[in-house]
């Protein structure tokens, strides 16, 4: 039987609002984002990741970050994947406190560990958070 992929199970074709699966990392298994834009250096944690992009939130805020500005970031996946890829990106939105970057031209290899990670996320997460959202409660 050929193992499944995420596009299979994360068919959202029922609701319009989201083309990836978003996973929201567990507490004690962070995703650690090196990332490093025109005029910025940091270390921080995803609130959440997708195929797409991923989103950050930056405690002391970033007055440099700018819309459509290039970055450069390092996406260290928790166990049981324990890689890092380096990925370039656009900052697409920005609020207070929080920014997302959407990748752009990703390598074959590393949507295949980008993708294992969201596999493994997809399969161990809560049937309530698979619920809401499939119902799309975490689509906003």
């Amino acid at each position: 039987m050929p193992e499944e992929t995420i596009e299979q199970l994360t068919d959202l074709s029922f609701v319009n609002t989201r083309r990836n699966y978003r996973a929201q990392p567990e507490a004690h298994q962070p995703i650690r984002i090196d990332i490093n834009g025109s005029n910025f250096i940091d270390v921080l944690h995803a609130t959440d990741i997708s195929l797409g992009g991923i989103g950050i939130i930056v405690a002391h805020g970033f007055e440099d970050c700018k819309i459509d500005a290039p970055v450069s970031v390092v996406v260290t996946l928790p166990a049981p994947n324990l890689v890092s890829i380096t990925l370039t990106g656009k900052i697409r939105h920005l609020s207070d406190r929080k920014f997302g970057v959407s990748f752009v031209d990703m390598q074959a290899g590393h949507q295949k560990k980008l993708s294992d990670y969201l596999l493994y996320s997809l399969r161990n997460e809560t049937w309530m958070t698979r619920f809401k959202f499939r119902i799309g409660v975490l689509l906003s």
